[in-house]
């Protein structure tokens, strides 16, 4: 069983908590990228993959970014169409002579987005359901960074045809699917 440091250990269980993002954990002035995540943002952001050893056999792939930075990255990373979780350090590190606490602060997703630094100019920005009926489907859409709200349902046999169109008209950042929609290739 290899061993493990305590900051690795600490970035291992948050990345347990948000397994579908790519977590920016913060390292003093950087924000740094582990293991997948590392390949991800080097390979789409063209980041230097470096590595790190945290054990004898433990060495990891690695990248970050600085933290003066992180409004661009992450801008790019939600074009590119992946949620970020961002991991602050609680503490002054100067002040504490053990592990400095670190937890999630923000998970942003295409959808969620309000800070203008990361919306696109002159855009809507909705976030999207779906709702699969017995005659139907509902659609519900929100854009977050100015509350417009739009909700509409389609009935018959044409339904589905015009919950296609009407996504295509709203162009939403991100569609939330129901559990036995999410896997299927249509959607």
């Amino acid at each position: 069983m290899e061993k493990l440091t305590p900051m690795l250990r600490q970035y291992r269980q948050l990345k347990a908590r948000f397994p579908d993002a790519i977590l920016l954990f913060r390292l003093g002035d950087f924000y740094e990228m582990f293991e997948e995540d590392a390949h991800i943002a080097s390979r789409q952001l063209g980041l230097v993959l470096t590595s790190r050893r945290f054990s004898k056999n433990v060495r990891l792939p690695m990248c970050g970014i600085p933290y003066r930075q992180l409004t661009s990255y992450v801008a790019k990373l939600l074009a590119l169409g992946h949620k970020v979780a961002i991991a602050e350090q609680l503490e002054e590190p100067r002040k504490v002579r053990r592990l400095v606490r670190r937890d999630v602060v923000r998970v942003i997703t295409p959808g969620t987005v309000v800070e203008e630094g990361l919306l696109a100019e002159k855009a809507q920005n909705f976030l999207a359901t779906l709702a699969p009926g017995t005659e139907g489907w509902g659609l519900a859409a929100v854009d977050l960074s100015t509350g417009e709200f739009v909700t509409t349902q389609f009935a018959g046999p044409e339904a589905q045809d015009r919950l296609l169109e009407e996504l295509e008209l709203l162009a939403p950042s991100e569609i939330i699917l129901p559990a036995d929609l999410a896997g299927d290739e249509a959607w």
